[in-house]
């Protein structure tokens, strides 16, 4: 994941820095600018992008209309310690308006309600016999199943045979809301339609067995899941 942070003053820069890392921890690049030229110049894209509004010589809100006119990556969120100006960010498709002097806690509660953005925008890149590597969107993926040491993938529109072993695949998903119901099987939880001790029904009708071993866990992680989403 890619973020960008831009603002003239490094206090700002330093502070915003230390509150993305304290949310995500881990599998980020962090990318710094002084000025809405050096952001641009960089033609980069991001997924997040933290931008204050008040910078000589080109304004964040110029800056992202400029980065727009090549890119429609990213979330932004308008760093600021003048909230009154909050409306103008319907220009630019602010994601949120960011108080500087509340920073910890605004950006804590931005980040976790894009994520929920994020998943039903997320790809996943996965090698399918006959097509090479693809980008799925998880949202399509109803699950996985292997089938005679053969991994099918069921997406709500086709079946493919995916080339990649169902652990590995379990390691990867897992923290979008993926969930094996027993050791041959990861399905969606976005997929999921009702539950029962030794069964999982999915939206599109299958049946899917859930292991009795396993229910314990299912119904916690489920439940997590749920309550998570619900919470966004």
């Amino acid at each position: 994941m890619k973020i960008a942070i831009v603002d003239d003053e490094q206090h700002w820069i330093e502070l915003a820095k230390k509150q993305v890392m304290n949310y995500w921890k881990q599998d980020i690049k962090i990318f710094t600018y002084s000025s809405g030229k050096t952001f641009l110049d960089a033609k980069e894209e991001f997924d997040f992008i933290l931008m204050d509004i008040e910078m000589p010589e080109m304004d964040g809100f110029d800056t992202i209309k400029e980065y727009r006119k090549w890119s429609a990556r990213g979330l932004l969120m308008i760093l600021t310690t003048h909230t009154e100006m909050s409306r103008k960010g319907y220009q630019v498709d602010a994601f949120r308006y960011v108080d500087k002097m509340q920073m910890q806690e605004e950006l804590q509660e931005a980040f976790s309600s894009a994520q929920l953005r994020l998943q039903g925008e997320k790809r996943v890149l996965l090698p399918i016999k006959n097509y090479g590597e693809i980008e799925m969107p998880l949202k399509k993926i109803l699950y996985f199943e292997v089938v005679l040491r053969v991994v099918k993938l069921h997406t709500d529109t086709e079946k493919y045979i995916c080339m990649e072993q169902i652990s590995k695949l379990e390691k990867r998903l897992k923290p979008d809301g993926f969930f094996m119901p027993h050791r041959s099987c990861l399905l969606n939880f976005e997929w999921v339609e009702s539950f029962s001790k030794d069964e999982v029904i999915m939206k599109n009708g299958d049946r899917l067995d859930l292991s009795r071993r396993k229910y314990k866990d299912w119904k916690t992680a489920y439940l997590e899941w749920k309550f998570d989403r619900a919470n966004r």
